[in-house]
């Protein structure tokens, strides 16, 4: 009960400093007693509310690595800190705790230990990933990457993992930054979120309930064997990309998350037209982590790419042939408010595979 007041205060963003004093006495002189939720718990809203030194925080790792390591005292100790801890019980106070880190000699044994049981896992699971070669099976890839029972891992490690399967992390451009802001609550803008919703706007980072908008740029082009390249036009835009909305799911929400094969041949692009002849679309994937990821606007705009480039095949503008979407190359870059969730780097790394010559960039 300790653990959840405080967690809601901070989720309400209510402070009351008698209580979160008292909350911290008592942590101190039982902390054992909690399961490690409940200490992640702890740590995350204090660190969140500015609340607790680094004396607090240190103390509180280094009695939980005791347990953390399975270095449990060997006497039949009832602690409730005393059980196997999952990847979340670890990963929410070191993204918590991050910028108090260098004041923290226990921080970097708990980083070493996450990064041992899962990190380097998930890394090495994303790198091993190949849609074109049929490895996993798609139903495979979502119980293997589920299996891990992380739904994210902050920043920080987002950003290494990005970079892990080629995709840098960098900050995005003032113009990039004010588009979106012009899409949520532009005064002159008659179609903003804003205007078309007033008062019942919601814009949520929340991976359960995501409700926020992108904007991706990108520069295309083909590469055709025995065709002169610059007889192939290039494609280029930017534009805004919204969530997909739980009362729409069409075709493309549908097959990102419940696809059976890599490859989806047949159906339509996204205005309606009919799939090229011979032509296929990379299946992107989401996965189910703790609820389904497919409506998130970073998989909506890579897989929007996808439909770009099929368009083009579409209207005559690019011919299909074999090895299409490994010739494709250029340049995207893809402006989130937000650190993109465990599946949406899944997707990045799936297009990556698809598309190895393409520069893709999350800002």
């Amino acid at each position: 009960e300790l653990a959840n007041t405080v967690y809601g205060f901070d989720a309400l963003q209510v402070f009351d400093r008698v209580l979160f004093q008292q909350v911290a006495d008592e942590t101190l002189k039982r902390v054992e007693d909690f399961i490690p939720q409940e200490v992640a718990n702890v740590v995350w809203a204090f660190a969140k509310q500015g609340f607790g030194g680094a004396a607090f925080f240190e103390e509180v790792l280094a009695r939980c690595l005791l347990f953390a390591t399975k270095e449990r005292p060997q006497n039949g100790t009832t602690y409730r800190l005393a059980t196997d801890w999952i990847a979340e019980d670890m990963e929410k106070p070191l993204a918590a705790l991050r910028p108090l880190r260098a004041q923290l000699p226990s921080y970097n044994r708990l980083e070493q230990l996450f990064r041992v049981r899962f990190l380097d896992k998930i890394q090495a699971f994303l790198q091993a990933v190949s849609p074109p070669n049929d490895f996993p099976a798609p139903a495979r890839y979502q119980q293997d990457f589920a299996a891990w029972d992380l739904y994210q891992v902050g920043p920080g490690y987002t950003e290494e993992l990005l970079e892990a399967v080629g995709v840098p992390r960098r900050p995005s451009a003032e113009t990039a930054t004010q588009e979106l802001m012009n899409h949520y609550v532009g005064r002159e803008n008659t179609d903003s979120l804003y205007a078309r919703y007033g008062e019942k706007l919601l814009i949520s980072v929340l991976p359960a309930a995501r409700w926020v908008s992108s904007r991706m740029s990108y520069r295309l082009r083909i590469s055709v064997p025995g065709v002169d390249p610059s007889s192939l036009p290039s494609l280029e835009d930017a534009l805004v990309v919204e969530s997909a909305h739980p009362k729409e799911d069409d075709e493309a929400n549908q097959r990102r998350f419940k696809a059976e094969r890599w490859r989806d041949q047949g159906g339509s692009l996204q205005d309606g037209r009919p799939m090229p002849p011979r032509a296929f679309r990379p299946v992107l994937l989401s996965t189910f982590l703790g609820n389904w990821r497919h409506r998130h606007t970073e998989i909506v705009a890579l897989d929007l790419l996808m439909d770009q480039a099929l368009g083009a095949v579409s209207d005559g503008r690019w011919p299909w042939h074999e090895g299409f979407w490994e010739s494709l190359s250029g340049e995207v870059e893809l402006v989130v408010p937000h650190t993109p969730c465990l599946s949406c780097v899944g997707a990045l790394a799936q297009i990556r595979r698809w598309c190895p010559q393409l520069k893709l960039c999350v800002t």
